[in-house]
């Protein structure tokens, strides 16, 4: 528990929250809880509560009243504020006055393909990503290949050969199989039995 809401990663509408997840966490089995309670209460960034939660349910809150460290957050938490709304003063910068900073969502490089390959088409099914056909990247030859990304892995392997190259194909992923057509022909492969 003190790992997590240690972590400046923690996503959380408001440091309210966090308070009272440890709150709650402590009380489900308080006989063998509380005595991290401080070591908890270390990690919740009280000073970037409100003024009136603090003053409203915080100090009020009975576990907190007996523990004589979490009374020192409290306070920290409210000269916080104090120093706040005097903006001559310079605010003291420590763990919990630090705002969490959730790492945004981000593209990162994977696993090259087997096969140098653009305008293809993909699928996804099972969270596995689906390359199918395209044009090979050096000889611009169309390809009828398909292959399968692994996140778990960052690993592609090769999934089957279509039975034709075609020039201009169309993909649809229904339930649990990849479907294919090309335009101008009732020509249709489906990649279902290989998904498995």
């Amino acid at each position: 528990m003190v790992k997590l809401i240690s972590c400046d990663e923690l996503k959380v509408p408001s440091e309210e929250k966090v308070f009272e997840s440890v709150i709650r966490w402590v009380k489900y089995d308080l006989r063998s809880r509380k005595c991290i309670l401080t070591q908890l209460m270390e990690h919740v960034r009280l000073p970037l509560t409100s003024k009136d939660n603090i003053l409203k349910k915080i100090v009020e809150e009975p576990l907190i009243n007996n523990c004589l460290k979490s009374k020192d957050y409290i306070i920290e938490a409210q000269h916080f504020h104090l120093l706040k709304s005097d903006e001559l003063v310079t605010i003291p910068h420590h763990i919990r006055t630090k705002p969490r900073q959730p790492e945004p969502p981000y593209w990162k490089p994977s696993a090259d393909m087997l096969v140098k390959r653009r305008h293809l088409e993909v699928g996804v099914i099972n969270n596995h990503l689906y390359a199918v056909e395209g044009v090979d990247g050096l000889s611009k030859r169309r390809l009828n290949s398909v292959e399968c990304y692994h996140p778990s892995l960052d690993k592609w392997t090769p999934v089957t050969k279509m039975r034709v190259r075609p020039s201009a194909l169309g993909i649809s992923v229904i339930s649990t199989g990849i479907w294919t057509s090309i335009p101008d022909s009732i020509y249709v492969d489906n990649f279902q039995e290989l998904l498995y």
